[in-house]
């Protein structure tokens, strides 16, 4: 697979990528590098850090450093102690091999299989840390893969590198991408996600996101709000990314492919009226054009209330909730 961060760098920073990746995978205390800026130092770490999430032992958040007039001691933060990390190494190893031959009996069902299934199992066993959002220090393993295989806990970035290294394994082209988010308060957040290589297109995915509960009813649901996104979708609430290639495509956008990408009201009533009908839970997304009014979210749930009105409720209950920035919709059977 294409380490891509490393394919930023110049020729410079190559060389110090290559010695601290080395050092590490060694399991050394420090490294001497060449004199280099802290910023470009900071880079080489996270792309390190995202290039590598098989490298789960290492702190990259902090970079421990001695200055010389010849040289620089880059020391290493590791996150467990010499005497049980061998132990622990091997405990994960088995467990990612596990979950990979579990998701790799979706290969023959093609890409998008093989990711909806990684998609599922994060979505379904993986609970945010929260604590370790707002206190690093609580829990530093959720921000690597370690937290989501042994504790079914992480951050955005733990998630990330965890989907990225299950995906290669498979032969799936997929990198990290860092950036920022607009939370539903307006707080802006640093923020890391995914981009997978699907044929010759490239497409946003963020599993971190839909982790999600419902609102109506407090239980966890599969979300697919950012299963595959282009740029312009993924832009309505990530933003401040910067990768080499665009993502331009919507083909395999999950809502897409199930025929749930909604384009116009006639085909929105005979979706609610189809869905309803079968009594369970589903999701649609509305197509965002020019045409599209400022007003679509009270058009869906009038159409919405209206279905359920004309269709019956068969003694049922049916909620509808709403990621209204990207414009999904999900509805819920009590």
């Amino acid at each position: 697979m294409i380490d891509y961060y490393y394919e930023q760098l110049n020729f410079t920073e190559r060389r110090i990528y290559k010695s601290i990746y080395v050092s590490i995978v060694n399991k050394e205390s420090y490294v001497y590098i060449a004199h280099i800026k802290k910023e470009n130092l900071e880079k080489i770490y996270i792309g390190i850090s995202y290039d590598h999430p098989e490298i789960y032992y290492v702190d990259f958040s902090t970079v421990n450093y001695e200055i010389d007039s010849c040289r620089i001691r880059l020391i290493f933060e590791y996150l467990f102690s010499r005497g049980i990390l061998a132990i622990i190494e091997n405990k994960t190893n088995q467990e990612i091999e596990r979950i990979v031959s579990a998701m790799s009996s979706n290969s023959g069902k093609g890409i998008i299989q093989i990711e909806k299934s990684i998609h599922d199992y994060m979505v379904n066993s993986i609970s945010y840390d929260y604590e370790a959002l707002r206190n690093k220090s609580m829990n530093r393993c959720s921000f690597n893969i370690y937290g989501v295989i042994n504790n079914r806990l992480a951050v955005c970035e733990g998630i990330a590198k965890f989907v990225k290294l299950t995906l290669n394994k498979l032969g799936i082209e997929c990198f990290i991408c860092g950036g920022k988010c607009t939370l539903e308060n307006e707080k802006i957040e640093d923020h890391a996600w995914n981009i997978i290589k699907i044929e010759e297109d490239y497409y946003h995915i963020d599993v971190t996101w839909d982790i999600r509960k419902d609102d109506a009813q407090n239980k966890r649901i599969v979300s697919y709000d950012y299963f595959n996104l282009d740029d312009a979708n993924i832009s309505r609430d990530h933003f401040d990314f910067n990768m080499s290639f665009e993502c331009t495509s919507m083909l395999y956008n999950y809502h897409a492919i199930m025929g749930r990408f909604i384009s116009g009201k006639k085909q929105l009533i005979q979706l609610l009226s189809d869905g309803l009908a079968l009594g369970k839970n589903f999701s649609f997304r509305i197509k965002r054009t020019i045409n599209t009014p400022d007003n679509i979210d009270d058009i869906v749930v009038e159409t919405f209330n209206e279905s359920v009105k004309y269709n019956g409720i068969n003694g049922k209950q049916y909620y509808l909730s709403a990621n209204k920035s990207q414009l999904t919709y999900y509805v819920t059977v009590g």
